[in-house]
């Protein structure tokens, strides 16, 4: 591994020696915010020291353009006069030292589609000009610069002829595909815009094979790649960006702005890339892994700078490292970034080295998943900062994934961030939480805490109590004193992720029997998955499962959240005796129908009998005289039997009146008869 380490450094140091333009020093320490370029005849801090020009040439063709080129014995500046659009590539050779510039800042070198703009062996200043429409199917579209050096300076594009400064300087280099400048020495964007390009990789700038890219201001934006590093792709090369802003660039998997890997030589050599950034800004761009930076094996290292707004559709939503990455940020911010996984602002992984973060600011970063701020599986050390109101499902500040792995923090405040399930600000590796073991408390021991750090209004979606078996753990990992009120400890979920070992729920049948009944493990402040099935006992109706025998206590559920040991009993309601049935009665068997009845003929209707004519009234009988009716009946007394007793009929009067009703009832029979005889037919 030693060996392998050496042969890095040597092949690393070799290549640059073979720089035209060498990176000569880097002075860089703890807390800087710049670094410092020298390079032959170039730039310190920026600032363009340029060769004397002692020709100048200006030309309206290509081929005015190529002889001026050819025939240029000292460094030449050559102007374009009007658009030239190439039949073929201009080639710049070795000796040759020239800038490039036009008359009228708008004035372009056009590829018409058709062929790489430039290829340069020698060294190349680009201003106040266009490059447009460059296509090559293999390296660099617009600019092949191979082992050589180009510098893009003096000025930045201004959308809609807007420009900064009292003149306009200006270089675009726009709609090409295959590639945009393919950088295999020096390239130096002083100045200018590198802008809606395609490319497979290195949308805006490939970088290879030792080659160093210095980005000092200007603007790489807008530019598409299919596979990796949609503003710059670096390989075994070094990238240092010290100012200017790449912004809005897209790639469908790695590094939406940046992607360093290493360059296999052979197999027991490889060169690591490496990327320096001390200011500007890197924003909106978006990646599956990485939406700013996505490093494979190779350092990365921040002094200042803003890292905003890109977004993942993995994890990583500003910087992401593997295999072997070690990342050191110095300053700046990590803002609002996005992974729809994890690690919102950073994610580095456990095959990675180390993560060192010194006065940063992680702010409003959100994961999806796992850690809000940062998804972290290696060795991490915080000092100074503030991470704040960042969000995820599981540890809304930090997620350590690998447990084996220490966390030190210390000077640093971390509030106002939320996880909707576990871990506020700190959770360590997630755990199903009906698998929680009380050796998993040992994970604890991996998180110290200095006395100067402040946790602040972190918030999950349950808090915990410190168990008595872990404050001695507290003690000696947690120093500080301030914790998200109103808790006394860190422990509490809010600000570190704490789940208690599992608690055991006990149901009791309580005079009955139960067919399930084992008991539920869950851990504190969480539900059961189930009840048991009811149970069941003779005579009774069974109400709910009660903490209390008499049912005094209260309802449990599977809603219901345990934080202790407890024993659940079974309530019961007495049934009321039952009645003695009684037997049923046998059915009677059905009566057949009566047949119906024949309907009966109607009477013919009988007609009116004629009225009697009116009888003669009777002449009434003169009265008889009392006294003077000699019907007698001698009957014998009872005092005197053989008295005779005279009896008497009354007045005559009243044979009148006899006389009269029976004349009456005779006329009526009379009248009857007669009605009858009609019916049946017969004589009266």
């Amino acid at each position: 591994m030693m060996t392998r380490k050496i042969k890095r450094i040597h092949n690393a140091s070799k290549v640059l020696l073979v720089c035209i333009i060498a990176l000569t020093s880097m002075v860089a320490h703890t807390y800087a915010s710049e670094v410092d370029v020298m390079q032959a005849g170039t730039t310190k801090n920026g600032t363009i020291n340029e060769p004397s020009w002692s020709a100048n040439e200006s030309v309206s063709t290509q081929a005015e353009l190529e002889a001026a080129i050819v025939s240029a014995t000292q460094p030449t500046t050559i102007q374009l006069s009007q658009d030239i659009v190439l039949t073929s590539t201009i080639t710049i050779p070795t000796d040759k030292v020239i800038a490039l510039t036009s008359s009228t800042n708008t004035v372009a070198l056009d590829g018409n589609g058709a062929v790489r703009v430039i290829h340069n062996y020698g060294t190349l200043y680009v201003k106040d000009m266009v490059i447009k429409n460059g296509l090559h199917p293999d390296r660099g579209s617009a600019i092949y610069n191979e082992a050589s050096a180009v510098l893009v300076q003096q000025g930045a594009i201004i959308e809609d002829n807007v420009h900064t400064g009292g003149s306009l300087h200006d270089v675009t280099i726009n709609k090409m595909s295959g590639g945009t400048v393919y950088n295999e020495g020096m390239f130096t964007l002083q100045s200018g815009v590198i802008r809606n390009n395609q490319a497979a990789n290195g949308g805006g700038v490939q970088n290879y094979n030792g080659a160093t890219f210095i980005m000092e201001n200007g603007e790489i934006s807008n530019n598409t790649t299919k596979q990796s590093g949609g503003a710059i792709q670096t390989t075994g090369a070094s990238v240092v960006i010290n100012g200017g802003k790449i912004s809005h660039n897209r790639t469908t998997t790695s590094g939406g702005a940046i992607y360093a890997h290493t360059r296999t030589v052979d197999a027991f050599t490889e060169i690591s890339s490496s990327v320096v950034i001390t200011g500007g800004e890197i924003s909106n761009n978006a990646g599956e892994c990485g939406g700013a930076i996505h490093s494979v094996g190779s350092p990365v290292t921040i002094y200042g700078g803003t890292i905003s707004n890109n977004t993942a559709t993995n994890s990583g939503g500003g910087l992401y490292g593997i295999l072997g990455t070690a990342m050191t940020i110095y300053g700046g911010h990590i803002d609002g970034n996005t992974a729809d996984l994890r690690g919102g602002g950073i994610s580095i992984s456990d095959n990675s080295s180390s993560l060192t973060i010194y006065n940063v600011e992680l702010l409003n970063n959100t994961a999806a998943e796992f850690g809000g701020a940062i998804d972290n599986g290696v060795e991490m050390i915080m000092h100074d900062g503030v991470i704040s109101g960042n969000t995820a499902k599981n540890g809304g500040a930090i997620f350590q994934s690998k447990t084996s792995a220490t966390i030190k923090i210390d000077k640093a405040t971390i509030s106002n961030n939320v996880a909707s399930i576990d871990g506020g600000a700190i959770l360590i590796r997630y755990i199903d939480p009906k698998q929680v073991q009380p050796s998993h408390a040992s994970q604890l021991e991996k998180i110290k805490i200095g006395a100067d750090v402040v946790f602040s209004n972190n918030k999950a979606s349950f808090s915990t109590r410190l168990r008595k078996e872990h404050e001695a753990l507290h003690a000696d990992k947690i120093k500080t004193t301030t914790f998200t009120a109103p808790f006394t400890h860190a422990y509490n979920n809010n600000d570190i992720s704490y789940r208690d070992y599992l608690k055991t729920v006990t149901f009791d049948p309580n005079g009955g029997s139960l067919e399930d009944d084992e008991p539920r493990l869950t851990p504190s402040e969480e539900t059961i998955d189930s009840l048991p099935s009811d149970p069941v006992r003779d005579g009774y109706t069974f109400v709910e499962w009660n903490t209390e025998s008499d049912g005094s206590g209260y309802t449990f559920t599977d809603k219901t959240k345990v934080d202790d040991d407890v024993t659940i009993y079974a309530v019961w309601e007495k049934n009321d005796d039952p009645v003695d049935p009684v037997d049923p009665v046998n059915p009677v068997d059905p009566v057949d129908p009566v047949d119906p009845v024949d309907p009966v003929d109607p009477i013919d209707p009988v007609d009116p009998v004629d009225p009697v004519d009116p009888v003669d009234p009777i002449d009434p009988v003169d009265p008889v005289k009392p006294g003077n009716d000699k019907n007698t009946e001698l009957r014998p007394s009872v005092a005197n039997p053989s008295a005779t007793t005279t009896v008497k009929t009354g007045d005559t009067t009243s044979v009148g009146v006899y006389f009269t009703l029976a004349v009456l009832a005779g006329c009526m029979l009379l009248v009857l008869q007669v009605r009858n005889a009609k019916k049946t037919g017969k004589d009266v």
